[in-house]
């Protein structure tokens, strides 16, 4: 009964799919942030993306394919011999 018990639970937890909902109950994507008033939002709505004041010195590999941060402040930049300017924004 164990056994049975046992691989019931890991099929379960292997199907299992989980939304999480912050400022709502009912989650449309994997993460769901809500404002309770859209059309009046407050100073503190919104999500902080990590906030950097340069990039690291060497590149980042595999495991941060699609990572999101936001450059506070304009770098200049020689990669592959190329002076680059980066602006603040999102990378």
């Amino acid at each position: 009964m164990k056994n049975k018990l046992s691989i019931l639970f890991v099929f379960v937890s292997i199907c299992a799919a989980a939304q999480v909902g912050i400022g709502t109950s009912s989650p449309n994507a994997t993460l769901d942030l809500a404002v309770d008033n859209a059309n009046a939002p407050e100073i503190t709505d919104g999500l902080l993306i990590s906030r950097i004041a340069d990039f690291p010195l060497s590149n980042p590999g595999v495991d941060q394919n699609s990572m999101l941060v936001y450059l506070n402040t304009k770098v200049n930049r020689n990669i592959n011999g190329t002076a680059t300017d980066y602006m603040s924004g999102f990378y």
